[in-house]
């Protein structure tokens, strides 16, 4: 028996993920002392509040393809299974993590994982579409990788590997 999620499932769950991230990004905005770490983020959450519209639009245009109730609980329970091995499982953890660190590094750290975590989870997911949905997922790990980049830039700069 195959497994799918169908487009709309897939934005669904972009839309929980980068919920999860701006409430990262917005509650370490509160704790980092470094400016440019805070230029950063503030870039991240508008960039999250974007996907997040972008997605809705997403999840408004995709089709609903019901799977059978049998498939429909095994999907569910591997979607369980994906989401509650993440750093973040809800936006309070989000918040309580990124309110919990030590400095800004940890900060930077934390979020890599992030979006590193969230690349993962998409990558996984894209083998589990239906080929002609596999363009939503590709949309959604193109912006998530400029994330890791863009964070990893920061931590460059940060650790002072840039110079």
């Amino acid at each position: 028996m195959s497994l799918f999620f169908s487009g709309k499932e897939v934005v669904d769950m972009a839309l929980r993920i980068e919920a999860n991230g701006l409430a990262f990004y917005r509650a370490a905005l509160t704790r980092v002392k470094d400016p440019s770490i805070k230029a950063a983020y503030q870039h991240l959450a508008t960039e999250e509040e974007r996907h997040a519209r972008e997605f809705g639009r997403l999840l408004a245009s995709q089709a609903d393809v019901p799977n059978s109730p049998a498939i429909a609980q095994e999907l569910s329970e591997y979607l369980s299974a994906l989401i509650d091995s993440r750093i973040f499982v809800d936006e309070v953890g989000a918040q309580a993590g990124a309110l919990g660190v030590k400095d800004d590094a940890e900060t930077v750290e934390m979020g890599m994982r992030m979006e590193s975590e969230t690349i993962l989870f998409f990558t996984e997911m894209r083998g589990l579409v239906r080929r002609d949905e596999q363009a939503v997922v590709d949309s959604i790990l193109g912006e998530e990788r400029d994330h890791l980049r863009r964070l990893s830039l920061l931590r460059k700069n940060l650790l002072g590997l840039n110079r």
